[in-house]
């Protein structure tokens, strides 16, 4: 599971298109509710559309949903992550209440260098990452 890139983000088009070429199953998140999201299949390129915030979303009449306890990895976005894990999210909580349900992924979190600090206050919902990959 990844996440559809902002401008502002590091941009994961390269490793959606590895999932393809790979005949991997990816998936995106899909606000279900307030503070609920869930996985929804991305089959490929052409299933996605823009949606709320301008941000990609899989086609409502192509979403096929991802049980979470499937998913093995999770690409987690954060506004900023610490050296033991600890990960500053967008607001919300979204992938505080997702990631406890994919019990059988690995987090990991893709960041630029200035994101990544010595330590961020955090609380006992919060998710830590398992690995924080910087460029």
């Amino acid at each position: 599971m990844a996440y559809a890139s902002t401008p502002d983000e590091i941009q994961l088009d390269e490793l959606f298109a590895a999932c393809f070429v790979d005949k991997k199953i990816l998936a995106i998140p899909l606000i279900t509710g307030k503070g609920e999201m869930s996985a929804v299949e991305v089959p490929n390129f052409d299933a996605l559309e823009v949606g709320a915030f301008g941000i990609l979303t899989v086609k409502r009449d192509l979403r096929k949903f991802v049980d979470a306890e499937k998913i093995d990895c999770v690409i987690v976005p954060g506004a900023a992550f610490d050296k033991n894990g600890g990960r500053l999210g967008l607001g919300g909580g979204y992938y505080d209440r997702f990631l406890p349900r994919a019990v059988n992924a690995k987090k990991i979190a893709f960041a630029y260098d200035f994101q990544l600090v010595e330590s961020l206050p955090t609380e006992f919902h919060d998710v830590k990452v398992d690995i924080i990959l910087t460029t």
